[in-house]
């Protein structure tokens, strides 16, 4: 059930922690001086626009990393000229233990599904932020421990919530319910956050689970260029 006075839907997991809720998270990431862009109908007309500004640090998030943050990837990746791109992120189902868990095993069946992102885009996908690790990680989600725990938190601190290095704005784009994710994440690893602003796109993963109305299956060109279709309406490129 969503809070009425948050834009963008609930974590499960952080709204069951009072200390992390959405209103909580919110009203933290402001008063560091986050800002928020909600859009919560992106396939109208009238949705309004993300704009990309050059210099800009782009961060694409989704719950596994695997398709609405890849579509975006593929999307900006013509212009990591006037933008830093960053890989996507698996804010909820990755390694990130963004409450104290690793919910890694959550998307393991998800990841050998047919897929025809690489026909859809002419590219493969990134390699997922922090997924150059997995062999060492992969002992701490089999026997975790705090520290081990600690020390994948403070991979995802370091280089991916903390501020970069240069002056770039640092643009995160999500999905769902993982903007309440990413408000807690940098909340926790940022004393101020100008500069920092996180875009909430309000749409479910349709890539996995194409509406109806396509006859198709999941993760086939149809169903990227569908959903990739609704966000490239909704980018303005790499404004100076």
């Amino acid at each position: 059930m969503n809070n009425e006075n948050v834009p963008f839907k609930q974590d499960e997991k952080l709204e069951a922690t009072r200390l992390f809720s959405a209103k909580r998270c919110f009203d933290a990431f402001v008063e560091k001086g986050g800002i928020l862009q909600s859009i919560h109908h992106p396939s109208e007309a009238t949705a309004p626009l993300v704009q990309i500004n050059e210099g800009d640090i782009v961060y694409p998030v989704c719950s596994g990393g695997l398709c609405r943050s890849q579509t975006l990837w593929a999307l900006l990746s013509s212009f990591t000229d006037k933008i830093t791109l960053i890989p996507p992120h698996a804010a909820r189902f990755g390694w990130d233990p963004y409450d104290g868990n690793i919910y890694r095993s959550l998307n393991y069946l998800h990841e050998i599904m047919p897929d025809e992102f690489s026909l859809c885009f002419g590219m493969e996908k990134a390699l997922r932020f922090g997924f150059e690790n997995h062999e060492e990680w992969l002992s701490i989600e089999e026997s975790s421990s705090s520290e081990g725990l600690k020390k994948i938190s403070g991979f995802y601190d370091l280089y991916y919530f903390s501020p970069p290095q240069g002056k770039g704005r640092r643009v995160y784009i999500t999905f769902s319910r993982n903007a309440h994710v990413v408000l807690h994440r940098l909340n926790q690893t940022n004393e101020s956050l100008n500069n920092v602003l996180v875009i909430f796109i309000d749409i479910e993963d349709i890539i996995t689970t194409p509406p109806e109305f396509l006859h198709t299956t999941p993760r086939s060109v149809k169903a990227y260029q569908h959903f990739s279709n609704i966000i490239s309406k909704l980018l303005v490129h790499c404004q100076t």
